[in-house]
């Protein structure tokens, strides 16, 4: 006679035995990681068109707080009768956000936009389509904005000219068909 304990372990080595059989199953036919590696495919797509956003955010970021612009002053103290006058520098360091206020973000907020559109279009090949202008838009950027602020965002047209390369060679299958997002 079984036990009522027993019944919970039995259950469960039902399940297990039911979900096995119904891979093997699957197997035989040929189609059981099929759907899944498509769709580990398409979300891993999808997070390498995040790389270059997420590199306009962070840079965007690091320009505006870090202290990156540097000045220096003279400082001049006299002795108390006033016969000696000694000079030393005196080096500072603020961020554009100290110095400017939000209106140093306008410029740092359009690489921004250019990276993220590409994450708008609904399908693989409209991706394709804005993120070459994004990518031709952002290097024009660079080009213009290079001895200040332009060389940092250069890593970003790297990860975007990555990502559509990539989402071009992997929606290809096997067969030639290009599988649609």
């Amino acid at each position: 006679m079984d036990t009522p304990a027993l019944f919970p372990v039995r259950r469960l080595k039902a399940t297990l035995e039911t979900i096995r059989n119904s891979i093997i199953s699957l197997k035989k036919r040929g189609s059981c990681g099929r759907e899944l590696s498509l769709r580990r495919r398409s979300y891993m797509r999808r997070a390498v068109w995040m790389i270059g956003p997420f590199w306009a955010i962070g840079i965007s970021a690091y320009i505006m707080f870090a202290p990156l612009v540097r000045s220096v002053r003279v400082s001049q103290t006299f002795t108390r009768d006033h016969s000696d006058i000694q000079t030393a520098p005196v080096y500072s360091s603020a961020s554009w956000y100290e110095i400017r206020g939000l209106v140093a973000a306008r410029p740092l907020v359009i690489p921004i936009v250019l990276s993220f559109l590409p994450l708008i279009a609904a399908t693989g090949k409209a991706r394709r389509i804005v993120g070459s202008i994004s990518v031709v838009l952002l290097a024009a950027f660079c080009v213009l904005t290079a001895f200040s602020v332009g060389i940092y965002y250069s890593p970003g047209i790297i990860a975007l000219t990555a990502a559509m390369v990539a989402d071009f060679l992997g929606g290809k299958k096997a067969g030639g068909n290009v599988l649609r997002n």
